[in-house]
C-alpha cells in the first residue's frame, strides 16, 4: 500500500472507520481550498498535494510541510503510525568533537552524542570559521559544507555538490554553519540499499533511520581561494570527522 496522501490530524482514520453511509457524508463535506502555504516568507510547493476544507477547517499535506522545513516522513502500514523526522537546532554541550585548520579556515566538527539509540534524532553538526585578521573571498560549489558517512565496514556514501559556482567573502571572524539533516541519511541508506531515492524516500517506513553500528561522520569544505577557480593551487579541501555509535 503506498500513501500518497499524508494530512495533518485524522481525516484518513475518519475516512477508514466510518461506515458507508458516514463516509458519504463526510466526502460530501470535503472540498479543494484553492490557496497557497506561505512558510517563513516561502511558499510551499504543493504540486500535486491540494489543500482540503472540512467542517470549515484546512487541512494541509503533511508530507510537503515537513520537507520544506528539511524533514522526511515515512509511513508504518503494519502500526498505522506516521514517522516525522525533523532537523532540530541543538542548543547545548556537544560530547565529542575535532577541528582542523588550515592558512584560511578552521573548520570543527560536533555531535550531541557519542552514542546514539536507534531512532533518535542525531545531533551533528560545523563551523567554518575565519579565524585570520583578513578578509577572504572563496568560490565553492553548493553546499559549502557537506557530510559523508562511512560506516565500519568501510561503506561510505559522499556528499553530492549542484553544478554551481559560488563566491563568499568571509570577513574576519565570520562563521559559516551546517547540519547533518535528515535528507543526508536518507541519501546514504538509498545508496547502502541500492534503491532510486525518489522511491526510497517515498516508499520507505522511516527512510532517515540509520542502522545500528558505527560510523565515521565527516564534515568537509571545498574551496578556491579567491574568484578565480582555475587556478589549481589555489584549492582547497579542508576535512574533520568524529566517530558515533548507533545502539
Amino acid at each position: 500500500m503506498k500513501i500518497k496522501y499524508v494530512y495533518i490530524l485524522v481525516l484518513g482514520l475518519l475516512l477508514l472507520f466510518s461506515s458507508t453511509a458516514n463516509a458519504v457524508g463526510i466526502t460530501n463535506k470535503i472540498s479543494l481550498f484553492n490557496g497557497s502555504i506561505v512558510l517563513n516568507n516561502m511558499v510551499v510547493q504543493l504540486k500535486e498535494n491540494p489543500l482540503i476544507i472540512y467542517n470549515e477547517k484546512a487541512y494541509v499535506p503533511l508530507r510537503a510541510i515537513a520537507q520544506t522545513l528539511g524533514g522526511v516522513v515515512g509511513y508504518n502500514k503494519e502500526n498505522r503510525s506516521i514517522y516525522i523526522d525533523q532537523p532540530s537546532l541543538y542548543f547545548g554541550k556537544s560530547e565529542i568533537n575535532q577541528k582542523v585548520k588550515n592558512e584560511e579556515f578552521t573548520l570543527s566538527i560536533f555531535s550531541k552524542n557519542a552514542t546514539y539509540n536507534q531512532g533518535e534524532s542525531i545531533q551533528v553538526w560545523s563551523h567554518l570559521l575565519n579565524e585570520s585578521d583578513q578578509p577572504i573571498t572563496i568560490s565553492h560549489g553548493e553546499p559549502l559544507v557537506g557530510y559523508n558517512i562511512q560506516e565500519e565496514s568501510g561503506f561510505e556514501v559522499n556528499q553530492i555538490y549542484a553544478f554551481s559556482l559560488n563566491q563568499s567573502s568571509f570577513n574576519p571572524g565570520d562563521e559559516f554553519s551546517s547540519q547533518l539533516l535528515p535528507l543526508y541519511i536518507v541519501f546514504y541508506n538509498s545508496q547502502k540499499q541500492g534503491v532510486d531515492l525518489i522511491k526510497y524516500l517515498t516508499e520507505t517506513d522511516r527512510p532517515s533511520l540509520l542502522p545500528k553500528g558505527k560510523y565515521t561522520i565527516t564534515a568537509e569544505a571545498s574551496y578556491f581561494v579567491g574568484k578565480d577557480p582555475t587556478q589549481k593551487e589555489a584549492k582547497r579541501n579542508l576535512k574533520a570527522s568524529i566517530s558515533i555509535t548507533i545502539v
